[in-house]
């Protein structure tokens, strides 16, 4: 605190004090606060007058909040060229325009977090994905304040941020950064955000005071102005630190193809079934059908979205193996257990789709059954049966 004292003799009179118009965060750091005390008397009736001036300048206080603008996790898919990881929203309640840095950091698969917003320890979130080659980009502007990232060292900066001011900063990274295969819905990348406060401008609009990691606060017999961190980040008091986790998860199409899954959680599965043989004609018994010349199999081809997001223009193929021949009703010499591929859709147990779209078998062959989904919805499941005759 810088005090300014120029002497006279005091007795009593009036008292004046001159003070700048304050903001919400309070008066504006570096300004010189006036108080003046005048003496008014009569000497052999003549009057005299004396006064007497003390000043100080106010200190700076550092006081900031940052927030998610959301505290859902961000959901996106893969379309564009950048997807957007975070949108972020920084507000400055000290007392001075200043400059403000945000760190970001990518946590490491495996780290469970709480996210913004959230404060049951029970409701942590695994983070799945590194992002890859990660390149940030920001968006972000007010009427004084820009947002823009150091691309090299991962760091937002934030000029001229006014006091009362806030502004809400868009995080992108380059579609590279979801590199390779494997990338499902279940894909979630945890961003973190470390603000602190590097620099503010004083009241005379052109004196900048760099903020270092000491609080002044003690100091109150300086000749300088001071720094006071009133921030109370991450429930410590003093520390010029406010940090957030927002994580981002792909929203994509999804067909697990692990070998290891249960059967019901695989995303392409197929299985064939004996209906008839020419020698157990009782096709009733299922029992009796067996796999020897002429006998008709049942392919069923079960296809299952997964993910959270539409898929268009799903096709499967399944060439006729040899050793069998396509067997479909114009061919029908079987008891009429031949059929045409065919296609039955539905949603998947526990999920509700909308109004799924059947498959076209134009293009299939006497070689080769194709079935071309125009649309493929998250959550729908279709069940692709055809027969053949063993050779």
């Amino acid at each position: 605190m810088k005090l300014k004292n120029m002497v006279a003799p005091v007795v009593f009179g009036a008292l004046s004090l001159a003070v700048a118009n304050a903001n919400a965060g309070g008066t504006t750091a570096g300004t010189t606060i006036t108080n003046t005390a005048n003496l008014s008397y009569t000497v052999n009736s003549a009057a005299q007058t004396t006064s007497s001036v003390a000043e100080f300048d106010v200190d700076i206080k550092i006081d900031f909040t940052l927030e998610t603008n959301n505290n859902a996790i961000q959901t996106s898919d893969l379309s564009g060229a950048t997807v957007e990881i975070a949108s972020i929203k920084l507000a400055n309640a000290g007392n001075s325009s200043g400059t403000f840095t945000i760190d970001i950091t990518d946590q490491s698969v495996g780290a469970t977090e709480l996210l913004y917003g959230e404060t049951d320890v029970n409701s942590t979130t695994e983070d799945t994905y590194d992002l890859v080659g990660t390149t940030y980009t920001v968006s972000g502007t007010t009427a004084s304040a820009t947002a823009s990232a150091n691309v090299n060292n991962s760091i937002i900066t934030v000029t001229g941020l006014g006091a009362d001011e806030e502004i809400s900063i868009d995080v992108f990274v380059e579609k590279s950064a979801f590199a390779g295969n494997g990338l499902n819905s279940s894909t979630l990348s945890i961003q973190e955000f470390e603000a602190k406060a590097t620099q503010v401008t004083l009241a005379d609009n052109t004196t900048t005071v760099a903020i270092s990691g000491t609080d002044d606060n003690g100091n109150t017999d300086t000749n300088d102005v001071e720094i006071v961190f009133a921030d109370e980040g991450d429930g410590v008091l003093g520390n010029n630190s406010e940090t957030v986790l927002e994580a981002i998860q792909l929203s994509l199409p999804y067909f697990p193809d692990d070998t290891n899954l249960p059967d019901n959680q695989k995303g392409l599965l197929k299985s064939s079934t004996v209906l008839w043989d020419p020698f157990n004609l009782d096709a009733s018994d299922a029992s009796k059908p067996k796999a020897v010349p002429g006998s008709v199999v049942q392919y069923t081809i079960i296809v299952r979205n997964f993910g959270s997001d539409l898929l268009s223009a799903l096709a499967i193929s399944d060439a006729i193996p040899a050793g069998t021949t396509i067997c479909n009703i114009a061919t029908n010499h079987t008891s009429g257990v031949c059929i045409d591929p065919t296609a039955v859709n539905g949603a998947r147990s526990g999920e509700t789709v909308t109004t799924p779209v059947a498959p076209s078998f134009a293009t299939s062959t006497a070689s080769q059954v194709n079935a071309v989904f125009p649309t493929f919805p998250a959550g729908q499941e279709s069940s692709i049966t055809f027969t053949v005759t063993v050779d």
